[in-house]
């Protein structure tokens, strides 16, 4: 029988968390190799037999599955009949709808699509890029014509055994949000996503400085206020405080994003041999983007996914590489950077952005307009591999291959991986190894390849 509204008790994320999560039951030896952020290749760039990135694809294409994060859409825009989103998620990166079977040849099998790029061409972009992915072969997850769809896992066949993908963002366009459907409308198209939204927590003191400010602004109750709440709790701005023993910053989760997500977690498992649960985030403890330390609800979710079925969990977002946690035997990849980080795309520039930064766009071409408008810092060119191997559905190995992608005025040329040799290598296992160290996670380094052993 169907409670009515006021009788529903509220969702209880815990309830999809089993005594006991079904193991993995991959055949002996399987290995996941898992990149970070995709954008690009924005054309075909493995018939070049590129050495450098022969020798990422090396990596992929030795394991028997192979998972990226898809930040860009994928198609060609002669054909496409939309057009650009007013909101994006810092730019509209886009592919030829060629590049998705040199991502196959690549080793790249599975790709996450929850992310804050996956509606910049408007939901018409979105499911356009379903569609060339499809027709592909190139399993994906993380987008839908509804919630359902965007939360459900995608599933890859391997000769070990069968391997599914759930992807979420908690970093995503407010437009993007995938909604069910209603009795008179049909489903939301978008994105499968955990709300979090941000608590400042602030003392008492401060809290009174704030509704000095808040009071002139409409602390009356109205809902057309830029100020609503009280002494202990307030909303300025859109932005809320709360008094706290412990300043800082918290957030207030949706359980009802955490119940449905651990649903399709133990849905996925009970239907394949292994689980990658991939969670896009920029998130961090502090709030500030030079903090490397995920933002704690992120790690309790990530625990949560692995107590529920989940077998490796990825995190894309992070800028750069980060620090690694074996939780109930289970790796979690807080970061792992930029797999291509190709900026340009050799389209023209975008006109409303170009008047806001004041810059001509038509005297420049889409690399230069590009150029100018963003200065990236060197480390945001860094990434990295992780192998994971199996035996008997337990992790055995984890090996960590840095990436160093590349840097030239050249757009064909720019923001491919390669693999970090040397000085670049170990300063990049050494920022791993301190990120991990939090986490009791013991990393040997075995030249320019950092293992993590059962």
């Amino acid at each position: 029988m169907t409670l009515p509204p006021h009788e529903m008790r509220r969702r209880d994320p815990a309830e999809q968390i089993p005594a006991e999560p079904l193991p993995a039951t991959v055949a002996g030896g399987f290995t996941l190799a898992a990149g970070g952020d995709l954008i690009g290749p924005g054309r075909p760039e493995m018939p070049l037999a590129d050495p450098g990135l022969a020798a990422v694809a090396e990596l992929f294409r030795g394991a028997d599955a192979g998972v990226a994060n898809l930040e860009q859409a994928v198609f060609d825009l002669a054909t496409f009949p939309g057009i650009r989103a007013a909101e994006n998620g810092g730019g509209y990166p886009l592919a030829a709808a060629s590049t998705v079977p040199d991502l196959l040849e690549l080793g790249v099998t599975m790709v996450s699509r929850a992310n804050n790029h996956a509606t910049d061409w408007g939901a018409e972009g979105m499911l356009e890029t379903s569609r060339v992915l499809d027709d592909a072969g190139l399993a994906h997850a993380g987008t839908g014509r509804s919630r359902a769809q965007a939360r459900a896992a995608a599933y890859r066949e391997t000769a070990k055994g069968r391997i599914a993908l759930v992807s979420v963002a908690a970093t995503f366009t407010p437009m993007s949000v995938a909604g069910p459907p209603s009795a008179d409308a049909a489903g939301r198209p978008g994105v499968s996503v955990v709300r979090a939204a941000p608590v400042n927590v602030v003392s008492a003191e401060q809290m009174r400085v704030l509704l000095e400010v808040a009071s002139p602004q409409g602390l009356d109750g109205n809902l057309d206020s830029r100020a609503q709440g009280d002494e202990n709790d307030l909303t300025l701005g859109g932005e809320r405080f709360r008094v706290g023993n412990e300043p800082g910053l918290e957030y207030a989760v949706d359980a009802n994003d955490q119940f449905e997500l651990l649903r399709a977690v133990r849905a996925a498992k009970q239907n394949a041999d292994l689980v990658v649960f991939a969670i896009h985030a920029h998130e961090t403890r502090s709030g500030s983007g030079e903090d490397h330390h995920p933002a704690d609800f992120l790690v309790s979710l990530s625990h949560d996914a692995i107590a529920t079925g989940a077998d490796v969990v990825v995190f894309t977002g992070p800028r750069t590489p980060r620090g690694v946690e074996i939780h109930r035997g289970k790796p979690i990849l807080y970061g792992l950077g930029s797999l291509f980080l190709e900026l340009g795309g050799g389209g023209s520039a975008e006109p409303d952005t170009a008047h806001a930064l004041g810059i001509d766009g038509e005297a420049l071409t889409g690399s230069e307009f590009v150029a100018q408008r963003f200065t990236l810092p060197d480390d945001w060119y860094t990434g990295a591999v992780a192998v994971t191997e199996f035996h008997g559905g337990e992790l055995a190995e984890l090996r960590v291959y840095p990436l160093a992608l590349t840097r030239s005025s050249r757009y064909r040329l720019h923001g491919h991986p390669r693999l970090a040799t040397g000085a670049d290598a170990t300063r990049i296992l050494q920022a791993i190894a301190a990120d991990s160290d939090p986490f009791g996670t013991e990393i040997a380094v075995e030249g320019d390849v950092a293992v993590i052993r059962a």
